[in-house]
């Protein structure tokens, strides 16, 4: 998964994958937080979901 805003657009694809059922791979240099970057969101937000933040 990835895209623009991390925080916004990002976190909304990763919440509609999840919600099929698809295991969830971001790579952290294409994408861009406007407040939060992918990792803080990974925590924040996906803690025990099947999201994954790869280099």
């Amino acid at each position: 998964m990835s895209g623009v805003a991390t925080d916004f657009c990002v976190r909304w694809g990763i919440d509609g994958l999840l919600a099929r059922g698809f295991n969830v791979s971001v790579p952290p240099r294409l994408t861009r937080g406007i407040v939060r970057q992918i990792k803080d969101v990974a925590v924040g937000d996906f803690a025990s979901l099947p999201v994954n933040v790869r280099s």
